[in-house]
């Protein structure tokens, strides 16, 4: 199982790699896995902060990742016009 700890120190060496070389090393829904699985549940707008993506290509990915049942996307339960991604258990509990 990933912990964290790991889970963190991947996300570090990306954003390294990114600012050294100019791309990524670890591929959007990776990414988006990750810091679910570290996070909880994030907004839609705390998770593009994290990605080099644009508006489009964000939606389009996490279309992609809800069709194949990796996330789900549910209004916030303190303020409804916030969208929270949220991991799907079979990938929460995988190890």
């Amino acid at each position: 199982m990933i912990s964290d700890i790991e889970i963190q120190d991947i996300l570090e060496a990306d954003v390294a790699f990114h600012n050294k070389f100019g791309m990524n090393f670890i591929r959007p829904e990776a990414k988006i896995m990750f810091l679910l699985k570290q996070n909880g549940p994030l907004s839609i707008k705390e998770t593009m902060s994290f990605l080099d993506l644009s508006y489009r290509g964000f939606y389009i990915l996490m279309h992609r990742m809800i069709e194949k049942g990796h996330v789900y996307v549910k209004a916030d339960d303190s303020d409804g016009r916030v969208k929270k991604i949220i991991l799907a258990e079979n990938i929460m509990n995988c190890s």
